[in-house]
């Protein structure tokens, strides 16, 4: 064995256990996390004032924090009793409520929310409620709570249930986009009669370009949302950089079948290196970051921000990709098939909520 076909291996190895040892090591050296509550509301509200109790019936209250000015009949009007190292915030429907690192706490087990909702004078106020969230056995379901607005009050329930993440929904919502937006344009190149040939050239080029701006739409703009991570924001901004540049590529050859299936060979082959990459700068952004921010964008600006890009962004790759498509039919499919596609995944992809 040659010299520098082992010195290869041997970097090769250190690599390995470098990445296999960066987490363990990553976890070894930060603090527990801090104490944390999270409330998913069905609907968006203008304050939240988080209420510790003393028993169970709540007749003397203490405010222990508070989100925006509650200014409705209900509110309490006591100055919040913790300190500035506690927070508490919300951004659309979700509020965050964190203590500091090593903090005590509040000795009682028992809470209230009493929430301000946009144009409405009387605030809403839930039933006491009872969590130990700082106990060293607590679960999922005693840290997320589900608000919901009924009457003239809010409902406390546990979320029982964790959502799936993106990168676990990430195959199945690109089958789904692959497959939706495969079929559209089979059935408008057809309605067109190209020839056999040709359609299949298109498709396998729809295909490749799907690989390059389905990661985008998925990750880089749900990343700009409220309470999403810095190693999130690095993967969504990684995954941009990676689609822009194969799109250049792309544009530049010649567009045969051939063209189409190497660059694809070379994406896939780049593609854990690029993924490796962005691990390491993530876990240097999100080192010890426990707990997201509230500031981001809001999803209903995100969301058609995504569709808009996407549509112009595949529908110029369909424009130079050399086929007998013009200009307006290649803009006008890559409408029909992002729109198609936007709602099969609204229908069947929980990830597609606010904070999925």
């Amino acid at each position: 064995m040659s010299t520098k076909r082992r010195s290869i291996q041997t970097i090769f190895a250190i690599a390995i256990v470098f990445f296999a040892l960066t987490p363990l090591s990553a976890s070894a050296n930060v603090p527990a996390p801090p104490y944390s509550l999270w409330f998913f509301f069905d609907r968006a509200p203008q304050s939240v004032q988080f209420v510790e109790c003393r028993s169970a019936r709540c007749e003397a209250p203490n405010l222990l924090i508070q989100h925006g000015t509650c200014t409705a009949s209900g509110c309490l009007k006591t100055p919040p009793s913790l300190p500035s190292t506690y927070q508490f915030q919300c951004a659309e429907t979700a509020c965050l409520y964190r203590e500091p690192l090593m903090s005590q706490g509040a000795r009682n087990s028992v809470f209230q929310l009493v929430a301000q909702f946009p144009d409405e004078t009387v605030a809403r106020s839930s039933p006491p409620f009872t969590t130990d969230f700082r106990s060293g056995v607590a679960g999922y379901r005693d840290r997320h709570f589900n608000i919901t607005v009924q009457g003239n009050s809010l409902q406390v329930k546990p979320d029982d249930k964790m959502k799936p993440s993106r990168w676990e929904l990430f195959s199945e919502a690109l089958g789904i986009t692959q497959i939706s937006e495969l079929s559209i344009a089979l059935i408008f190149l057809s309605v067109l009669k190209f020839d056999r040939t040709e359609i299949i050239r298109i498709l396998l080029w729809i295909g490749f370009v799907n690989l390059l701006t389905f990661p985008v739409v998925w990750f880089f703009f749900p990343s700009l949302h409220s309470f999403q991570y810095q190693a999130t924001r690095v993967f969504g901004v990684f995954s941009l950089m990676y689609a822009i540049s194969f799109s250049v590529v792309l544009t530049k050859r010649k567009a045969t079948t051939a063209s189409v299936i190497r660059t694809a060979i070379v994406w896939f082959f780049y593609l854990p290196v690029v993924l490796i990459i962005a691990f390491i700068v993530a876990l240097f952004f999100g080192y010890a970051e426990f707990l997201p921010s509230a500031v981001g964008i809001l999803s209903s600006v995100t969301l058609p921000a995504s569709e808009l890009c996407v549509f112009v962004w595949e529908g110029w790759l369909l424009s130079r990709s050399q086929s007998s498509l013009s200009n307006r039919q290649a803009y006008l499919l890559s409408l029909l098939m992002n729109l198609f596609s936007l709602g099969l995944g609204l229908i069947f992809l929980p990830a597609l909520q606010r904070y999925g």
